[in-house]
């Protein structure tokens, strides 16, 4: 199946095609409430982040940098901050369980996500088939793959 997609940035498009997940919900300096004892369970890489406020609360919220950091604390360099949202990525693609608690909250999709790997054109599916700079909006990328 062939899927055609607009992404708005190099960087994003990078992302995408290397299996990588980025957040929805925009944190910025903002502290994210309700995390506290709330879960993100990652199947690949394999482990489990519990997320902890500094006085063991849900009335304590945690701010994009404290949340990069307690991922980071369980998957070494996966996650980073973009455009005041949460970036998910590593050497393979990263696969987040429906079981985690803490989905929606950090706005992912709460039925898990999966990454998926991008071969090259010609490759076998999934492979980009083409990509081209959209000519009527800045920084934005029209991107063909087909799919499994």
């Amino acid at each position: 199946m062939i899927q055609v997609r607009k992404i708005g940035s190099i960087f994003e498009l990078n992302l995408f095609l290397n299996g990588g997940l980025l957040s929805s919900r925009k944190i910025g300096n903002l502290a994210l409430y309700g995390l506290h004892g709330k879960t993100l369970e990652f199947t690949s890489p394999a482990g489990t982040v519990t997320f902890a406020t500094p006085g063991s609360s849900l009335q304590e919220g945690l701010t994009l940098k404290e949340i990069v950091t307690q991922i980071n604390a369980i998957h070494s360099g996966y996650a980073r901050m973009y455009k005041e949202a949460l970036v998910l990525s590593g050497p393979s693609p990263v696969v987040l369980d429906a079981s985690s608690t803490a989905l929606e909250l950090l706005g992912f999709d709460k039925a898990g996500m999966t990454g998926v790997a991008y071969g090259k054109p010609g490759d076998a599916a999934p492979a980009l088939i083409s990509v081209a700079a959209d000519e009527h909006a800045a920084d934005t990328w029209v991107l063909v793959t087909e799919e499994v």
